[in-house]
């Protein structure tokens, strides 16, 4: 049996701990609770990969997820000051990769209607890069999602964030 680690602290207690790690005064402690609140994301990526496997069957080249490692969170806190570590939306990514837009489409409009409590965080055209790419020349769409459920079993990592990527194999490459 999978043992999933558990968010322990408070989103005061998280932003504090992102600050002082940021600052260079941070105490053995806080490098424990970011690790847990790094950690606690697996829990939401698991359950957002299977819900994306249902809803892209037979429409998606590939999924692949990660949990965003240490340093790039480091970097990222150092990058954008005055962003709190707990509403850093991207800790847990999945990715999907089509062969067309239309593909790409029909899944994202699946997820959009897909009868779960989770909730998009966000304006649907807010992060698409498709339409407004980055000055990076960036193309792909973005969703980002707050974890919601009612069971016992989930309620910890309720508030959790994770951020789903769907791009074309042409973007992707």
């Amino acid at each position: 049996m999978v043992s999933f680690v558990r968010p322990d602290n408070t989103k005061s207690r998280v932003r504090s701990a992102g600050k002082r790690i940021i600052k260079g005064t941070e105490t053995l402690e806080d490098n424990m609770v970011l690790e847990n609140f790094r950690g606690s994301h697996a829990y939401i990526l698991n359950t957002f990969q299977a819900n994306i496997r249902n809803h892209s069957r037979g429409k998606v080249k590939t999924v692949g997820q990660r949990l965003k490692r240490r340093n790039t969170i480091l970097d990222k806190l150092r990058r954008e000051p005055t962003m709190p570590l707990p509403a850093m939306h991207d800790i847990a990514g999945c990715r999907m990769v089509f062969e067309n837009f239309d593909q790409l489409d029909a899944v994202r409009s699946s997820m959009h209607g897909a009868r779960w409590r989770h909730s998009l965080t966000h304006d649907v055209d807010r992060y698409n890069y498709i339409t407004a790419p980055k000055v990076t020349g960036y193309r792909g769409i973005h969703d980002v999602y707050e974890y919601k459920v009612n069971s016992a079993g989930g309620v910890p990592w309720n508030g959790l964030k994770i951020e789903i990527q769907y791009r074309t194999l042409p973007q992707h490459a």
